[in-house]
């Protein structure tokens, strides 16, 4: 709703494209904006290939942005610095380069055309590896970044939380978990 706000929106942090780090706001081009409107990956002026091969292999990301990874749940701030450093180092953009190279990568799009042009039912994510991958390099780039956050003494708290309440719960120990949560 804040978005939407003129008076709210600048109360809001700043969006980053997560792999080459440009600020997400309103662009130049209408055809960007249209894009930004429609499309689950926000960019920036300009479409690089990277971007497109995350469309072409029908990747996603935004889910796996919205947590650390280990259960911790970002807050919209801590999202946007973990966002913005990705984008700075261009470590993940590095790991799209590696994957698309990649034989996989190469070969993903003849094969998953030549498969549903056949009428065969596979999922993308499935198909070579190539989803995986790129999770495994988005995780690299997410844990840098999250490592350089400002608040990343509160994550690490709140991970240590979540796995200690989960270790005693497994031991039956309720008081113990009660001691955690209100710590």
């Amino acid at each position: 709703m804040a978005n939407r706000n003129p008076f709210a929106k600048d109360t809001l942090p700043d969006v980053h494209d997560w792999i080459d780090g440009g600020k997400v706001g309103m662009p130049d081009s209408i055809w960007t904006r249209i894009w930004n409107t429609y499309s689950p990956w926000k960019i920036h002026d300009g479409i690089s290939p990277e971007k497109q091969f995350l469309i072409d292999v029908e990747f996603d990301a935004r889910p796996s942005l919205q947590t650390n990874g280990r259960g911790v749940e970002y807050t919209n701030e801590q999202r946007s610095q973990v966002t913005d450093l990705m984008g700075q180092d261009k470590i993940f953009k590095q790991g799209i380069q590696e994957v698309m190279n990649g034989v996989e990568g190469k070969k993903f799009r003849q094969i998953y055309k030549e498969a549903r042009k056949l009428g065969a039912n596979v999922s993308a994510s499935d198909l070579m590896n190539v989803h995986h991958e790129l999770r495994v390099k988005l995780r690299e780039a997410q844990r840098y970044a999250e490592s350089r956050i400002e608040s990343r003494d509160e994550v690490e708290k709140k991970q240590y939380v979540q796995k200690e309440t989960a270790r005693q719960a497994r031991l039956g120990d309720v008081d113990a978990i009660l001691r955690i949560q209100q710590q």
